[in-house]
């Protein structure tokens, strides 16, 4: 998204956020940008444009991955992005491979299912500690971003059911 999503919706910049207060921002925002509170065609269209930008900084902010690259692109925005390492690629490549005979509802993919979930939620807490770092540890949490996005990719394709 161009811009900042935080300040289109009034927030500070930080990665905690409620969910609730996000919707209750972008709600509060396109009452005021409803068409029938502009007269003209140009305000009007004016409006449209302001409600997309609402729309998306909403989206934004409300996805934590989506979030957290927000807030990385605008606290360094000159930072690279950072590759996962040898070993965690493969350990990824061994869990996509070791899924591919797995039937649905089996224990091991239960297991899977379940590591996913762990290790998700353990790269969300790690992300968090980074940004509340920024701008000490870019990279940091660079890093704990592209692990995250690669183990979302990894449950999008289990529960897609094709790797």
């Amino acid at each position: 998204m161009a811009g900042d999503p935080f300040a289109r919706l009034g927030f500070e910049r930080a990665y905690s956020m409620e969910t609730s207060s996000i919707t209750r921002a972008r709600v509060s925002l396109l009452a005021k940008l409803h068409p029938d509170r502009h007269i003209d065609d140009l305000s009007r269209a004016q409006a449209l444009r302001d409600a997309a930008e609402v729309n998306e900084a909403a989206r934004v902010l409300v996805d934590p991955e989506a979030r957290a690259q927000a807030l990385l692109d605008l606290m360094d925005p000159s930072g690279a992005p950072v590759s996962l390492s040898t070993d965690e690629l493969m350990e990824l490549m061994e869990r996509r491979e070791a899924a591919q005979g797995v039937r649905r509802g089996s224990r091991e993919a239960a297991a899977l299912e379940s590591w996913i979930v762990l290790e998700r939620d353990r790269l969300r807490v790690q992300v968090a500690r980074a940004l509340d770092m920024m701008p000490k540890a870019p990279s940091s949490a660079r890093h704990a971003l592209a692990r995250l996005k690669a183990i979302a990719r990894l449950e999008d394709e289990l529960t897609r059911g094709s790797p």
